[in-house]
């Protein structure tokens, strides 16, 4: 699949909006800020924004896979790759982050030392989505890794993935009844917020119908960014469908068009994992020591070196793994080959 730039905004465009939302409901944010982003526009969207292109990324990924191997090696070279590519850096930040924490001793905003240890455990585990749900939201045992809940929720994800790749002839059908069911089961179990997989569900299915996607101009795209922005501020029973029919969208627009997107968002999409990685701890740790005129610098700072010496090894690695294994299931199918001639 040939690099597409604008899906690189596109993660720009979210992890922007992420940071902004973050950072306005923050206390280095302001009264007046906390008002509109609770009541007005709230970034939070992005997250879905994230969702859906990554499920459409991967699906692409699965997909090349698919058509050269067989049986096990999928998934071995599947979750190498992906898992080097998440699981490296986010490990990397976790382990900083909660370094950093234990010398500092906690904060109100920061949580305490205990909670942080805890918190860290199930991100190791890859149960923060629930973590964060029964811990943070239920009984305020949080630490600065509430963001890793969609790290988590990906991984899943995956997994979950493969076993519908299984279905090859039925992949599409197999995805809208999965979809149906989240977008069903969420209002009355309280699915929403933290166990939503609905925007990957529909990343997936743009994969999957891709050839046969409508060309929309890019003029719509700041109406679009208004209108989830605002959807996403208001509640609205079952609203939460209408911000991954607009995420969706928002990825279909980037897709069919060419290079429209400023070369500065751009490069914030290349480095956007990482500062998805970074910024949460920072603004806790300043909104209980202060500092917060640094927020902004040394966040891209720490982003991009984290993009520089962390990211693109742990991605370079994966892929070298990858073929390996690829290489080891050759070799060995030659052999059996051979064998039976």
């Amino acid at each position: 699949m040939e690099h597409n730039k604008n899906l690189d905004a596109v993660r720009g465009c979210a992890i922007l909006l992420v940071i902004l939302a973050h950072w306005a409901s923050s206390p280095l944010g302001t009264e007046q800020t906390q008002y509109i982003n609770l009541h007005w526009f709230s970034g939070w969207f992005g997250v879905d924004l994230f969702f859906v292109l990554s499920g459409y990324l991967v699906s692409a990924s699965l997909d090349r896979i698919t058509q050269r191997q067989t049986g096990s090696a999928i998934a071995f070279i599947f979750l190498s790759r992906r898992w080097c590519r998440t699981m490296g850096p986010a490990f990397f930040w976790l382990a900083f982050w909660l370094t950093v924490v234990v010398i500092v001793g906690g904060g109100t905003h920061t949580g305490s030392v205990r909670n942080n240890i805890h918190h860290a455990i199930a991100v190791l585990f890859q149960y923060a989505n629930l973590y964060l749900y029964f811990k943070c939201v239920k009984v305020s045992e949080c630490g600065v890794f509430g963001y890793y809940w969609s790290l988590s929720l990906e991984e899943w994800f995956y997994v979950m993935l493969l076993g519908i790749f299984l279905f090859r002839r039925r992949i599409a059908l197999v995805l809208v009844v999965l979809y149906v069911a989240v977008w069903a089961l969420s209002a009355p179990l309280m699915l929403n917020a933290w166990f939503r997989i609905d925007g990957m569900i529909a990343g997936c299915l743009i994969y999957q119908y891709r050839d046969h996607l409508p060309k929309i101009s890019p003029k719509w795209v700041p109406l679009l960014v208004i209108a989830l922005g605002v959807n996403s501020a208001i509640p609205i029973p079952h609203f939460h469908a209408s911000v991954v029919i607009i995420c969706s969208l928002l990825v279909i627009i980037s897709l069919k068009n060419n290079d429209f997107y400023p070369q500065w968002v751009v490069w914030v999409g290349k480095i956007s994992y990482s500062l998805y990685l970074v910024h949460t701890p920072l603004i806790a740790l300043m909104s209980d020591y202060g500092g917060g005129y640094l927020f902004l610098p040394l966040m891209v700072l720490l982003g991009y070196l984290g993009y520089r010496y962390i990211e693109i090894p742990c991605q370079a690695f994966g892929y070298a793994m990858s073929q390996r294994i690829e290489d080891k299931y050759a070799a060995r199918a030659t052999r059996s080959f051979t064998d039976t001639a």
